[in-house]
């Protein structure tokens, strides 16, 4: 994906997603606390994401955040298809951004902002134990509510599920599922063997981390902070401001809002 290396407007997209959130359909339960409508969980979802990106200076531009809403509508559509059960209470966790403050470098690890002992999922099935399961998307999948599906597609509890996804199995940034060393996330969601510096590349093909695939379509070295650059990929901090990779700075967050 190619980005700009000029910074976002902000406030232009968060007030966009927070105008688009406040249309949203919102119940409320018989003590009259507000609900998310089901139909809502990606619009919600985009929105949380997005807002807390921010917040911690992640540079994804308005496109990104509208295309994390359009992943979550598939895999609502998906978790309509096998009939899983909707949990009320982790949606009102979402949007409220649970009980806060979160410490941005969680992020790094899990996309989700919450410790490991205080996920929830938006939408679960009944897979017990150690049983394999699908996972939808992420909160999403087809184990019991209190279990979480793994990159080997098995679940676990929350804190002991795997890490880093190996060869073959599951893998995404907006799954939280980062592969093990020398391997690399391919557009169809696998961890592969990735390319090492100097081979030809493509979205299947990935390359290494420390190098991304240029318009040449072969693995490039990424540059350190201070070096030159047109892309955040080129960057080995991901991060390309005023023409020059810099590294990004991740404050501590408490409850952001617009």
């Amino acid at each position: 994906m190619t980005h700009s290396s000029a910074k976002p407007n902000y406030v232009g997209r968060l007030l966009l997603l927070g105008v688009l959130m406040a249309s949203a359909r919102c119940d409320c339960n018989q003590n009259g606390d507000p609900r998310i409508h089901p139909d809502d969980v990606p619009l919600a979802l985009g929105w949380m994401t997005c807002i807390l990106l921010d917040c911690c200076e992640h540079h994804v531009v308005e496109d990104q955040c509208m295309m994390l809403i359009s992943e979550a509508e598939t895999w609502v559509t998906r978790t309509h298809e096998l009939g899983l059960d909707y949990d009320e209470d982790c949606a009102l966790k979402l949007y409220f951004y649970g009980d806060g403050p979160y410490e941005c470098s969680v992020f790094e690890q899990n996309e989700h902002y919450w410790a490991c002992d205080e996920v929830c999922a938006l939408y679960h099935g009944s897979a017990a134990l150690d049983e394999p399961c699908e996972l939808v998307g992420l909160h999403m999948s087809t184990c019991a509510k209190d279990l979480v599906c793994g990159p080997d597609e098995r679940c676990h509890a929350p804190c002991d599920a795997p890490e880093l996804a190996l060869a073959g199995q599951r893998c995404g940034a907006a799954l939280g599922l980062p592969c093990a060393a020398g391997l690399a996330c391919a557009a169809s969601g696998r961890c592969v063997d990735a390319m090492p510096l100097g081979s030809a590349c493509d979205v299947e093909q990935p390359c290494d981390v420390d190098g991304w695939c240029s318009a040449s379509s072969l693995c490039e070295a990424r540059v350190e902070d201070g070096q030159a650059c047109e892309l955040h990929e080129q960057c080995l901090s991901q991060l390309c401001e005023a023409g020059g990779c810099v590294a990004p700075t991740l404050p501590y967050c408490v409850n952001p809002v617009l």
